[in-house]
């Protein structure tokens, strides 16, 4: 049975401690100013408050034959998973079985070559941190499925790429982020223990913290709960399948077991798993003024000290994060794959003098592209580009998604043509040549595909 369109759920509501949020309905209302926008399809909100009082609120429409949202209702997390896989790490540290500064290719088979550059090895510290060196994704992935665009790709073509790969820069120079990198670190972790990672982790960090409904793995229970996931267009959207970068994006969990989590976070126990979790929090390195913990993210700013990390995969978007020093946290589980402005959310319900920001025109251009074709696009991306630049975040990744979009429908000449454009308002972008790149490689235009990732290659060394 299909779960009504709009739901309410709040759990051990407590306003009062709240009070920087504004009441209860407020929340309620800006998630149905999202929903009802087309950002999400359906949300779910977490907040904790520092006495431990918890509030939960549901709206929109976890998809047909779904149960309805509420606190067990079952998420992608995508890269939030990335912190329990430096949990982990720092939990591994913290029993001496690895280093910080053990390099990479401690753990791997003889067989594989891990790149150096500078004399630099690339170390688990590196990976943690996102100073690799090494891309996002793997420059030897070939996309078989753009609905699930890593499925396919095995340890073998991982060991293949790494062995092939010449650094750009040298490993600890730069952040840059990297799914790759934080891949690795769960598989190194894995073959250092002798387990599979989602054992290892449900041993040393999930089951400590009493997080029975979150794993890689689907329960009877979790699979009961399981919400539909969505495009920014509210197309339903198959699983995440990415197996041989579980430890980077793998997750799923509900809004119960994360405010255990962030709880966790803010407790001061000598427990072992307390010790990981304050081990990962740490300041390992900065950039600008963000903080790098073991895949955290830390952001000061009047008087907050903020761990956050965000989260996404083809069919959900996610937010954690949670104020140190004031012992709160907030959470956004979304069912929609929009790209929208759910990290704001979550900064604006830790701190209300945070605004929402601009809604992301990608979404936007795509409604237009079904109204109207490729013209309309372009049409409307100049129009929202000079008239409503304070309404709407126009920028290159705009554009990127909508060529993406494309290509999962096929329509390659219309992807390269949306990101020709890309490139003519940004020639200064590699990330806006490495997606012209990767759309020819897909439309099976080889040569300028290599013409493209030539000139990404090019601009990105002369970022050095």
């Amino acid at each position: 049975m299909a779960q009504p369109l709009f739901a309410i759920f709040v759990l051990l509501c407590c306003v009062s401690a709240f009070a920087q949020d504004g009441p209860e309905s407020d929340i309620h209302s800006t998630l149905k100013e999202f929903v009802d926008s087309g950002e999400f399809k359906g949300a779910v909100v977490g907040l904790l408050a520092a006495d431990g009082t918890q509030k939960v609120i549901a709206y929109g429409d976890a998809g047909d034959d779904a149960v309805s949202l509420d606190a067990h209702s079952v998420f992608e997390i995508g890269s939030i998973t990335k912190v329990f896989t430096g949990i982990l790490l720092a939990d591994m540290v913290n029993r001496g079985e690895v280093s910080l500064s053990d390099p990479l290719s401690k753990f791997l088979p003889d067989s594989v070559t891990v790149p150096e550059r500078n004399n630099k090895a690339i170390t688990l510290l590196d990976l943690a941190t996102h100073h690799s060196g090494l891309p996002s994704f793997p420059t030897n992935l070939i996309v078989k499925d753009h609905a699930n665009f890593l499925a396919h790709y095995t340890l073998q073509d991982l060991y293949d790429f790494l062995s092939s790969y010449e650094l750009i820069r040298a490993p600890g120079e730069q952040f840059e982020y990297s799914n790759v990198g934080v891949g690795l670190l769960g598989h190194a972790l894995a073959l250092s223990a002798g387990q599979p990672f989602e054992d290892l982790l449900q041993e040393r960090v999930l089951r400590p913290l009493g997080m029975t409904s979150t794993g890689i793995t689907l329960s009877p229970l979790m699979q009961k709960h399981l919400v539909q996931g969505h495009s920014g267009l509210g197309e339903p959207v198959p699983s995440y399948k990415a197996p041989t970068f579980t430890p980077a994006g793998g997750l799923r969990s509900t809004m119960h077991d994360l405010l255990i989590f962030a709880n966790a976070n803010m407790s001061n126990s000598d427990t072992p798993i307390n010790r990981a979790l304050r081990g990962a929090q740490k300041i390992r390195r900065k950039v600008n003024s963000m903080g790098l913990g073991l895949n955290w993210r830390v952001d000061a700013y009047a008087g907050h000290t903020i761990l956050f990390h965000e989260g996404q995969t083809n069919g959900f978007e996610t937010y954690l994060g949670i104020d140190i020093l004031e012992n709160r946290a907030a959470i956004v589980l979304t069912n929609s794959a929009s790209f929208s402005r759910k990290g704001r959310l979550g900064f604006h319900l830790l701190d209300s003098s945070i605004g929402l920001g601009r809604r992301d025109g990608g979404n936007v251009l795509a409604g237009n592209y079904i109204e109207g074709g490729i013209k309309s696009v372009i049409k409307h991306f100049h129009f929202l580009r000079k008239e409503k630049p304070s309404k709407y975040n126009i920028n290159e990744s705009s554009l990127a998604r909508i060529g993406d979009w494309l290509l999962e429908k096929g329509l390659h000449d219309e992807a390269i043509e949306i990101l020709r454009l890309n490139i003519e308002i940004y020639p200064e972008s590699a990330f806006s040549y490495s997606l012209l790149g990767e759309s020819l490689r897909t439309a099976g235009r080889t040569e300028e595909a290599q013409k493209a990732f030539s000139d990404e290659f090019r601009l990105a060394e002369e970022l050095q």
